[in-house]
């Protein structure tokens, strides 16, 4: 459920660019996918949450929503809008 809510949010436009030194440190097959937008909001509220509701298994969940937040932004570079949330019959 939280990855469906990544990568339809991932397709919002980009709140803010990302950092130079971003670029440096982080391997480059990830850092294309490190969009700062309303995916990643929903996703830093998220990881909060679940820290804050227990601290070991919150920062598993964190780093799970992590991924999902890479990956929806993945997802969202990969295929199209137009393609992504057609229903076919």
């Amino acid at each position: 459920m939280i990855y469906g809510i990544m990568a339809l949010l991932a397709y919002s436009e980009p709140l803010f660019s990302r950092p130079a030194w971003l670029e440096s440190r982080v391997p480059p097959e990830v850092v294309q996918h490190m969009n700062f937008n309303r995916s990643f909001v929903a996703a830093v509220f998220y990881s909060i949450f679940y820290i804050c509701l227990d601290n070991r298994a919150g920062f598993l969940a964190a780093l799970l929503v992590a991924g999902c937040w890479l990956g929806g932004n993945r997802f969202a570079k990969e295929v199209p809008w137009e393609t992504a949330w057609k229903v076919n019959y």
